[in-house]
């Protein structure tokens, strides 16, 4: 299936990131020190954001299965990016804080199964994904980069 947004440059360095499906919007910022403001999660924070959701939708999908009830789901994620161009996060770290009765080995392979088969962002994040870049039409030709 195809999913997609729409991003619109609002000002400055701020943008609005709209699904094409129903509409909802993410505002997005550089963030300080890059634009001076703060209007919106910058790129990496909507990455961790979508991270976090979908972990957790996929996590509750496998826990509501179980007769004992979750009494609280908090994910806490932070992302170690690297010092050096290329820009790139390193590592996450994906903390869950879990309220249940559910026996610890059964969030564990839960959370396991959500890691590794059912949450689409940790998936692409662990792929190797083509982006085929397309300005006005036409996809622009793949070139090495230096990494000044």
């Amino acid at each position: 299936s195809i999913m997609g947004v729409e991003l619109t440059w609002q000002s400055n360095l701020e943008f609005s990131a709209t699904d094409k499906l129903d509409g909802h919007a993410v505002q997005l910022d550089a963030g300080y020190p890059i634009s001076g403001t703060h209007n919106g999660q910058t790129p990496v924070e909507v990455l961790l954001s979508s991270l976090g959701g979908c972990m957790g939708i996929s996590l509750m999908t496998t826990l509501r299965n179980y007769e004992t009830a979750v009494e609280s789901l908090t994910l806490e994620l932070e992302a170690h990016k690297a010092d050096n161009l290329p820009n790139r996060i390193e590592s996450i770290d994906l903390v869950v804080h879990i309220v249940t009765d559910i026996p610890k080995n059964r969030i564990e392979r839960a959370l396991q199964l959500s890691h590794d088969k059912y949450c689409t962002i940790s998936n692409t994040i662990n792929a190797d994904i083509q982006i085929t870049l397309i300005y006005n039409g036409e996809a622009i030709e793949r070139r090495e980069t230096d990494n000044e």
